[in-house]
């Protein structure tokens, strides 16, 4: 995939973009992803010019991965569940042997891999749920408001993967902090489009958060504040950045 555009927003996102969407509660964040999967019909999405519902089954299931945030699970184990989709794919036993143990030593799971799922965290059931979607290495994965449920250890891994696996990733947030790991953002009101931007350029006019009832981002409302006592002339999203300069 190159590109994939939504006509009724009018929205480009390029191959390999992690894209976050925010908005007030009923803005129409999740809809989108239910057009995606087809839970909602609609003809306004394409891929590589081509409509998503002239796509097969078959590409469908292999590259456009839907996450919702429903509380299901296909096994009553971690090991299985993770494995679910492979098999349901058809992959072969070597391929889901060789897919699972990099999975294992990528994402840490050796603790929880035998696990029953009653028997694990819900931050633990959420991670797993994402990585039996993510094993497949979809071409495009949509997330609806679940990184959220995960510290930030586990976000960050799984972000890196999505990143060196050159996936797209459209991720729905109420976390508003969490914006500052993706590199656009698109802002919903009413069902509409507000802002889709670069994410420098949707923290550069706070107007964008204020006219959807949206809090900015805490590390950006503490730039703004130590900027109007001159303590530092431009703005720093990481933390430790801020902290070294500050200390200097």
């Amino acid at each position: 995939m190159k590109t994939m555009y939504f006509k009724d927003l009018d929205i480009n996102i390029n191959s390999g973009e992690l894209v976050s969407i925010i908005g007030p509660n009923g803005s129409g964040k999740s809809r989108i992803l239910k057009k995606i999967c087809g839970k909602v019909l609609n003809n306004d999405i394409f891929i590589d010019d081509k409509n998503i519902n002239d796509y097969s089954l078959s590409y469908k299931r292999n590259n456009i991965v839907t996450i919702l945030d429903d509380n299901r699970y296909s096994t009553p184990y971690v090991k299985s569940e993770l494995e679910y989709y492979l098999k349901l794919l058809n992959y072969t036993e070597e391929d889901i042997k060789k897919r699972t143990k990099e999975f294992i030593d990528y994402f840490k799971l050796e603790n929880i891999y035998y696990k029953k799922f009653e028997d694990t965290n819900i931050e633990d059931k959420i991670y797993i749920k994402i990585l039996s979607f993510l094993i497949i290495i979809p071409t495009i994965i949509c997330i609806d408001d679940l990184l959220t449920y995960l510290n930030k250890d586990k976000k960050i891994k799984i972000l890196n993967y999505i990143k060196e696996k050159n996936i797209t990733l459209i991720s729905i947030t109420s976390d508003i902090e969490e914006i500052l790991l993706f590199d656009k953002v698109l802002i919903m009101n009413k069902g509409k489009k507000d802002k889709y931007d670069d994410l420098n350029n949707i923290l550069l006019d706070e107007l964008n958060f204020k006219n959807n009832d949206l809090d900015m981002p805490f590390i950006y409302e503490l730039n703004n504040l130590l900027k109007s006592y001159d303590l530092i002339d431009e703005n720093h999203i990481v933390y430790k950045e801020l902290i070294d300069i500050l200390w200097n």
